[in-house]
């Protein structure tokens, strides 16, 4: 097992970095399907229909109203676990996409599963990169230094108004689609996010500090599942 510090790769596009990204390109983040759009049009906001009317605008109180149920809703989740699917708009490579299962557990575990073939593992000590094609798992101390990825999302969302300044660009009984910038220094530039009607998630699409853009799709999603913290170790 190869072993680094984070703090070697983290200034460079290198094997620490771009993972974290990826992984980070995640969490508690989810949206509308936002299907095959360029990243370009992806980053920018949905444009208004020539045909339809113009929807109206979410105001602040009603925007306060949504962010203050929101921290409610995820205030005491502890864990999630959730199927999902990743897609990595790139315009010269096209679109790709993988699957597997992510499970997360505050304060700051996580296990990306890309089924046997890639994990991202991460005890909130150490991380762990496995990639079983290349027979190798690389092994990261002290990865406190990598908080701001767009992972730490889903373990503050019970504080999203504090992190975040937030727009809701739609709000109803179907659903929920904001537009969340980074108040502090991320390894993005934004997320949107749609949560269903119950605040549940469902998609994310995050644009990072290079302007890649990826989404991810979220299903069968379980908050305050019982997972047992052995479940964030790694082990050959």
């Amino acid at each position: 097992m190869t072993r680094r510090s984070p703090s070697t790769d983290r200034t460079r596009d290198g094997i620490f970095s771009q993972p974290l990204r990826t992984l980070g390109r995640g969490w508690i983040a989810l949206a509308l399907t936002v299907g095959t759009a360029t990243p370009s049009a992806l980053a920018e906001e949905p444009a208004t229909p020539a045909a339809a009317p113009a929807a109206a605008p979410v105001g602040e109180a009603a925007t306060k109203a949504l962010v203050q149920r929101v921290e409610a809703k995820f205030k005491d989740v502890t864990s999630m676990k959730a199927q999902f699917t990743q897609i990595v708009h790139n315009e010269i490579f096209g679109d790709e996409t993988e699957k597997g299962e992510v499970v997360i557990k505050r304060p700051s575990m996580m296990r990306w599963a890309y089924g046997t073939e890639k994990q991202f593992i991460s005890n909130g000590k150490k991380l762990w990169i496995y990639t079983a094609s290349d027979k190798q798992a690389i092994e990261y101390d002290d990865i406190a230094s990598a908080r701001g990825s767009a992972d730490q999302l889903l373990t503050s969302l019970d504080k999203i108004g504090e992190y975040f300044d937030i727009k809701v660009l739609t709000s109803s009984e179907a659903g929920h689609e904001l537009v969340l910038t980074p108040k502090q220094d991320a390894q993005f530039k934004r997320v949107r996010m749609a949560l269903t009607g119950d605040l549940m998630p469902q998609t994310v699409v995050i644009t990072d500090a290079f302007d890649a853009v990826t989404e991810l799709q979220f299903s069968a999603v379980e908050l305050n599942a019982t997972v047992a913290d052995t479940e964030f170790e790694f082990s050959a």
